[in-house]
């Protein structure tokens, strides 16, 4: 199990959602889990007690104003209101590419069809990285990018998971968590232990294809080092287009 400790669960989720199936989808999962939701007319303010707000891209034009500026209350007296656009996942990489002002108040994505699996993964990883009094970037986060890719995706530095996204964790069959914090050395076949070692402890062997095992299915990735402006190699990229992977 991962040593990944989950945050609590917000007091209060805000739907701000145009979709009716992402409402029932949405309304239920968070009513399972005993997070108290409440659904907001498109362009009304959210609710004071509202700890995350999740809207989606039909409701985006009418709601954007209010949200942006209820954010905007709450960093003044240091509160962090996150917001979590729910887009279509032709449209994910498209969004977390844009620097269109419309999406500046949006903090993660969460790609349609919505795998509920992989939410509270999504909403307690937002809820780690933003604290109350931590300045606000105004970008989409590093998590949000690697989500809205269609392809399974995993990022790791320091030789562990810190980001992944819901293509991965299905695509292994296993929860986002149990993954979220390992060791990529306890991630891969016994066969390709050795060949990941050696990746870290060289970054001029730029590219390694390995077998990921952790869940109840394998999948073949390769490793891209990701490197900063002085040329160091900040950690490694991981990526799969198997034939056989899908995504809904």
């Amino acid at each position: 199990m991962s040593d990944f400790d989950a945050p609590s669960p917000p007091r209060a989720v805000a739907l701000v959602l145009a979709d009716s199936g992402n409402e029932h989808v949405l309304t239920t999962w968070l009513d399972e889990h005993g997070i108290a939701a409440e659904a907001i007319e498109p362009g009304d303010p959210l609710p004071e007690d509202t700890s995350l707000c999740l809207v989606d891209i039909g409701a985006l034009s009418r709601a954007a104003a209010v949200i942006r500026r209820q954010k905007e209350q709450r960093d003044e007296v240091d509160e962090f209101l996150p917001c979590l656009l729910v887009v279509p996942q032709r449209l994910g990489p498209r969004v977390a590419a844009s620097d269109d002002t419309r999406f500046d108040f949006v903090d993660e994505l969460i790609t349609v069809p919505i795998d509920p699996k992989t939410l509270r993964h999504r909403i307690d990883s937002l809820l780690e990285q933003h604290r109350p009094g931590e300045e606000a970037t105004g970008t989409l986060s590093l998590g949000a990018v690697v989500e809205a890719l269609p392809f399974a995706t995993f990022v790791v530095v320091d030789g562990v998971v810190t980001e992944l996204n819901s293509t991965l964790s299905r695509a292994l069959g296993a929860d986002p968590e149990d993954l979220h914090g390992r060791r990529l050395d306890e991630l891969v076949a016994t066969e390709d232990r050795d060949r990941v070692e050696r990746l870290f402890g060289r970054p001029e062997l730029s590219v390694e294809h390995v077998r990921l095992v952790g869940g109840t299915e394998s999948l073949s990735v390769e490793l891209r080092p990701i490197t900063i402006e002085n040329g160091t190699v900040s950690g490694y990229l991981g990526i799969s287009r198997d034939r056989d992977e899908t995504r809904d």
